[in-house]
């Protein structure tokens, strides 16, 4: 089970990403996903799953770099934030606005 350490934790990644994103910041965003090309993915708006870190990395890398217009018109805050935990797995949900 998590402690109450991990949870914060997680929310401190969460926060990250936010950051990261809005800042087009991909140092940052590197910290904030588990460098493991197993577990890690990610599907972007209207794109295909993404699957391990550097695949991940590398796109949001690509979006910062050349202007993606979804990413570069956006900046996201997020809301209505919610943590759940299940055994030693979180996930969060929230809305963007």
């Amino acid at each position: 089970t998590m402690h109450l350490d991990d949870s914060a934790r997680v929310l401190q990644l969460h926060d990250q990403f936010y950051k990261a994103f809005s800042s087009r910041d991909a140092k940052l965003m590197s910290k904030v996903w588990m460098q493991d090309e197993r577990v890690v993915q990610c599907i972007h708006p209207q794109h295909k799953p993404l699957h391990g870190y550097a695949a991940v990395l590398s796109s949001f890398q690509e979006f910062f770099q050349l202007g993606d217009s979804n990413v570069n018109r956006n900046r996201l805050e997020p809301s209505q934030i919610k943590l759940s935990v299940r055994g030693s797995t979180a996930f969060i949900t929230c809305d963007e606005d």
